[in-house]
């Protein structure tokens, strides 16, 4: 009994211990005022009022009819903060459902390890960021992949691409498995919801609010240069070349940074897909976590124009995947990879929107304001291990690439991968 109520108390108290934040504001960031403003804009004036008003970048349509919601409702701190706090909680849930014949003591610490994830609880409850979202909706698409449910878990995939265009790197994943099968009516089926699922929040984000073609413009970044809010390899480029080479920054940043960094990325989802796709069974959910795990660190490694939450999805990721499949032992590899991106991502997010004041600073590795020194020497060993558990993803793919047989990688197919639930 005390087994089977440790999972709901696990959610209560991690929704009882973010909820009074949505009511405060400790101003760690100037972000979540900023999107509240868009949402009362787009409740008063609609989407030309908006695109009028801001040059920044905007979410896709369903962040946005969202924001409108919430805009609509008033108090759009407040209902921003419970978004991304329902996110978090929802998330947690969510892994407790997909391992849900884990061993208890295994399905118990998983599930305690994403809900009280300081993460994912200082980027949601404290900041007011929506990520939780679309990692939400991307874990539940690779949920149904491995249940063999490609239909849902296109749908899934594409309304995480609704939310947050950074969800876009687990789609490659979505791909390999569903040509998997090798049969044209479940590409074609898969296409065809994918795209309703899009289409379906553009639509009412267009009658909600109307339509300005000055939008699809802010959608993405215009400019490729470099980002040092990441704790990357950007990040260390410019420790290393800001004094000693200044031109040579330069020139990074003027386009060919941007140009490697889409090539190592494009590298690095080839090893997966391949992995994928040689695997001598149906991709059982920790492979498939692992995978979005792998193109969520490559994109946020190697991508000029990532910020420093971008790396959030990895986390619950790599969580499903420490858990292992239901008839083999918990991934040690894995654990410790979730435990260190967990470091990583939380300095990252502490050193951008700390509650110390000025310590914002150090993302330009700025020799000045309180600690910035010390900011400086933990963002350069996060930096480190952020590309050193990318190696090591990748290197796990490769063997499973090349070697699909022998490998001695725990990620072979659990039972609710076997053929229990028809393909579609």
């Amino acid at each position: 009994m005390a087994t089977r109520l440790a999972v709901p108390a696990i959610l209560v108290v991690a929704l009882a211990i973010r909820v009074p934040f949505a009511f405060l504001d400790p101003v760690v960031i100037v972000d979540p005022h900023i999107i509240a403003g868009w949402a009362t804009t787009l409740a008063s004036g609609g989407m030309p009022a908006l695109v009028q008003r801001t040059p920044i970048v905007l979410y896709p349509p369903l962040a946005m009819l969202a924001l409108w919601v919430v805009g609509v409702l008033g108090q759009p701190l407040v209902g921003l903060r419970l978004i991304g706090i329902f996110g978090d909680v929802g998330l947690a849930a969510l892994v407790a459902l997909l391992l849900a014949d884990r061993r208890p003591r295994v399905r118990i610490a998983i599930v305690a390890a994403v809900a009280f994830n300081p993460a994912l609880w200082y980027i949601s409850a404290v900041w007011g960021q929506l990520d939780s979202v679309y990692a939400l909706l991307g874990a539940a698409s690779l949920g149904w992949l491995a249940l063999r449910q490609t239909r849902a878990a296109a749908a899934a995939a594409a309304l995480s691409i609704a939310w947050k265009l950074q969800a876009l790197v687990l789609a490659p994943v979505v791909a390999a498995v569903v040509l998997r099968d090798r049969r044209v009516s479940s590409v074609a089926s898969a296409v065809l919801v994918g795209a309703i699922a899009l289409a379906v929040p553009s639509l009412l984000l267009l009658l909600a609010v109307g339509f300005d073609p000055r939008y699809l413009h802010q959608l993405w970044p215009p400019t490729a240069d470099l980002n040092v809010s990441a704790f990357n390899i950007w990040y260390l480029a410019t420790l290393a070349l800001h004094d000693a080479h200044p031109e040579a920054l330069a020139t990074l940043s003027s386009g060919p940074g941007d140009m490697m960094g889409v090539a190592a990325v494009a590298a690095v989802t080839a090893v997966v897909c391949v992995a994928l796709l040689r695997v001598r069974d149906h991709p059982s959910l920790p492979l498939l976590s692992l995978a979005g795990a792998t193109l969520t660190l490559a994109a946020f490694v190697f991508l000029t124009g990532m910020h420093e939450r971008y790396l959030i999805a990895a986390v619950p990721l790599l969580a499903l995947a420490a858990a292992g499949t239901a008839t083999g032992q918990p991934d040690r590899a894995a654990i410790a990879a979730f435990i260190a991106i967990t470091l990583t991502q939380t300095l990252n997010l502490l050193a951008v929107g700390s509650l110390a004041r000025n310590l914002w600073r150090n993302i330009f590795a700025a020799p000045t304001g309180p600690l910035a020194q010390t900011f400086v020497a933990l963002g350069v060993v996060s930096a480190i291990v952020n590309v050193g558990v990318l190696a090591w993803c990748v290197w796990r793919f490769t063997a499973l690439g090349w070697f699909p047989a022998s490998t001695s990688l725990a990620l072979d197919a659990g039972p609710q991968d076997a053929g229990a639930t028809a393909k579609n």
